[in-house]
């Protein structure tokens, strides 16, 4: 049984769990890292990991909605503030969005390690993802709205919008199927063809 921690040393376990899931989910992936691998250095037990997240998956995902916040001024500053054009706009929030991906050392190993990702997918808890979801869209939701009161985005439930272009990051996991050496020319074409679908064409 877990022992009863006091509310500053919740706060400070769950931080530490974060910071050593962090580690080892870079350096060994989150196959091959055990929940008593993560506790072990603290020396509690495997059934107070419990007490913080339902699983190592959990950890993952809160791990990926910290590093979100933490990118989000950097990414609208480089697109949805860096221009008025709203298919301009799109086109740089969606790269950035795939550069993101690819050079952040967490998501990097979930596209090299789709198996983890499918892992991640199948034991994280609803509520984790859904939180994950909901994050992206709130953050995006104003610049949308802001676009389509202009006349810019093509009319529509925007949050819908945003979820069509939350679908492109999904492209990676599929660049081998795609084939290496045509990927950049198929995204790009993505995402211009997207971005031109969506916004309103001057009069």
């Amino acid at each position: 049984m877990a022992r009863a921690f006091t509310e500053d040393e919740k706060a400070l376990l769950r931080q530490r769990l974060l910071e050593i899931g962090r580690n080892l989910f870079i350096t060994q992936g989150l196959k091959r890292t055990s929940i008593e691998e993560i506790t072990q250095p603290l020396g509690i037990a495997k059934s107070s990991f419990y007490l913080f997240f339902s699983s190592k998956e959990d950890l993952y995902l809160e791990l990926l909605l910290q590093e979100r916040a933490h990118l989000e001024k950097q990414v609208m500053a480089a697109t949805f503030q860096s221009t008025s054009d709203a298919q301009e706009a799109l086109v740089r929030f969606l790269n950035v969005v795939l550069q993101e991906i690819e050079t952040n050392t967490l998501t990097r190993r979930l596209v090299t390690h789709p198996e983890e990702h499918a892992q991640l997918r199948r034991y994280g808890s609803p509520a984790s993802w859904a939180a994950n979801t909901q994050d992206a869209v709130l953050k995006i939701l104003p610049f949308i709205e802001q676009g389509q009161a202009r006349g810019q985005i093509i009319a529509g439930d925007p949050t819908l919008l945003i979820r069509v272009l939350l679908t492109v990051p999904l492209v990676l996991f599929h660049k081998e199927a795609i084939g290496k050496g045509v990927y950049a020319e198929v995204i790009d074409q993505l995402i211009h063809l997207l971005a031109r679908g969506m916004t309103c064409k001057e009069d």
